[in-house]
């Protein structure tokens, strides 16, 4: 229930940010931004951390770098790194949606404890592809985003992303 509360929270204060009116800001090739927030796998049920940058390609296009970690608990460890491209395919007024494909390698540990003395752990790390959808509003400097991504290789994981970007000049 606390994990819904911290999801409606953060989308209550993205919509309030949404409703200001700030002037917009057009970015073009070279850009860079830093990103950080959260992540929440829908098959582990489990909230993530995150951080990235964003290198803009283009006025339409841009690479991106991130890495994800949710913490779990003592039985179970699970990251990922990913190199994404997105294509904003509608720009408007600061208001921008895009589409991503994404490319990252996911880890995953869990141990379980049969025996004090002699646990068991079991590991896996694999290669991952996928593909989504992303929404961001940018007003000066700083950007509110979410994204919802699927990986279809790897671990399949649906997630949902969100956070905030700074765009440094």
């Amino acid at each position: 229930m606390l994990q819904i509360r911290k999801i409606t929270l953060v989308l209550s204060v993205a919509a309030f940010l949404c409703s200001i009116n700030l002037e917009a800001q057009t970015f073009g090739r070279g850009q860079l931004a830093l990103s950080g927030g959260g992540s929440y796998g829908l098959d582990m049920n489990e909230p993530g951390l995150r951080g990235g940058l964003v290198y803009y390609l283009s006025s339409n296009m841009r690479a991106c770098a991130d890495f994800t970690y949710w913490p779990g608990d003592d039985e179970y460890t699970y990251y990922e790194v990913n190199a994404n491209f997105n294509y904003i395919f509608f720009d408007r007024q600061g208001f921008l949606l895009y589409g991503i494909v994404t490319t990252g390698i996911h880890y995953w540990e869990q141990k379980w404890e049969m025996d004090e003395l002699d646990p068991i752990t079991r590991t896996s790390s694999d290669l991952g592809m996928g593909a989504g959808v992303g929404i961001e509003y940018n007003y000066e400097r700083f950007s509110v985003f979410g994204e919802q991504k699927i990986i279809i290789n790897g671990h399949d994981q649906p997630k949902v992303n969100f956070g905030i970007r700074y765009y440094p000049r």
